[in-house]
């Protein structure tokens, strides 16, 4: 995943931080880590201080933190404070293991089973645990990319109706629009994957053909912001609930398409179990190329697009 260059350096941050004038807080030794929607500065005693990038509702992210306290299997942030000249909150590190991908593909069937059971708690819960009106009243957005998203699984009749703030393709237009009207600045190589890309993503995700519910999405769920109990262990602590927004199930899928096949079809089925819901694999893959195709035109770099399409097959 490429990720956009900071705004800031880890100095402009330093200062900033400095500027509140707490004593509770070492910044000696402190680090940078970037991201989409945030820039974080994480101390050496356990602080992460978390500062959004222009365009993403911080206020939004900390209701959505608080609404859901208590409310999931595993810790979540919890703001411990908030800046008073800058925006940015600050928290605890959730502390555990990173996954080990070469890891898993050694893992026995059993150690696979707890891990992925794990995960598909932790979705099957985010899914479900606020109520339309909550939702309605935190002005969750639909979904990047989503259309024809129906009530919401949980809704009452007559609730509202899903559209967003945005509508649900969101200020620029529906993805597939979105990448036939930059066929022409991708690499001549990329226009033939692309092309069916853009059919099969219209399929899937614009004309209704990913099935299931609405339901409340982290939308970010991927092994950068998680963490184990051991490298291919069990969840323990799950961060980053900017992106939350409504879509299909299978959204939270996406970021697991491009890894091992084995632990994407797993979390399909373990999820699929315990909700009875479907999680549609092809529509995943073809969710997170989309995205990533995207990602590069956002970014500039749409040369880079024709390296992305190498090995894809048509789902």
């Amino acid at each position: 995943m490429t990720i956009p260059e900071a705004e800031h350096s880890l100095a402009d941050l330093l200062a900033l931080l400095a500027a509140e004038d707490r004593d509770d807080l070492d910044l000696a030794g402190a680090v940078l880590r970037t991201g989409w929607e945030n820039l974080v500065v994480e101390t050496r005693d356990g602080w992460i201080l978390r500062f959004p990038r222009p365009g993403v509702d911080f206020e939004r992210e900390l209701a959505i933190l608080a609404a859901v306290a208590g409310r999931l299997p595993v810790p979540t942030p919890e703001v411990v404070w908030t800046g008073r000249r800058t925006r940015f909150a600050a928290y605890r590190r959730l502390t555990g293991a990173t996954f080990d991908p070469d890891g898993y593909e050694r893992a026995s069937v059993a150690d696979r089973d707890r891990l992925v059971s794990s995960l598909a708690d932790f979705l099957a819960a985010m899914h479900t645990c606020l109520s339309p009106a909550r939702i309605r009243e935190l002005a969750i957005p639909v979904a990047w990319g989503s259309s024809g998203v129906p009530e919401a699984a949980t809704g009452p009749e007559g609730s509202e109706g899903p559209e967003g703030p945005e509508g649900p393709e969101g200020p620029e237009g529906p993805v597939s629009e979105r990448l036939a009207a930059n066929l022409p600045r991708m690499p001549r190589a990329a226009w033939t994957p692309v092309e069916a890309l853009i059919e099969e993503y219209a399929r899937a995700w614009e004309n209704g053909g990913v099935p299931g519910p609405d339901v409340l999405l982290h939308n970010d769920f991927h092994d950068g912001n998680f963490v184990l109990d051991a490298p291919v262990g069990v969840l323990t602590g799950v961060w980053d609930f900017s992106c939350v927004a409504r879509g299909r199930p299978t959204a939270d899928l996406r970021y697991f398409a491009d890894g091992s096949a084995d632990l994407l079809h797993r979390l399909a089925g373990a999820y699929e179990r315990r909700t009875g819901w479907p999680m549609d694999v092809p529509a995943a893959v073809v969710a997170l190329r989309a995205e990533n195709v995207c990602d590069q035109l956002e970014l500039g770099h749409p040369e880079r697009i024709a390296e992305l399409t190498k090995g894809w097959r048509t789902t």
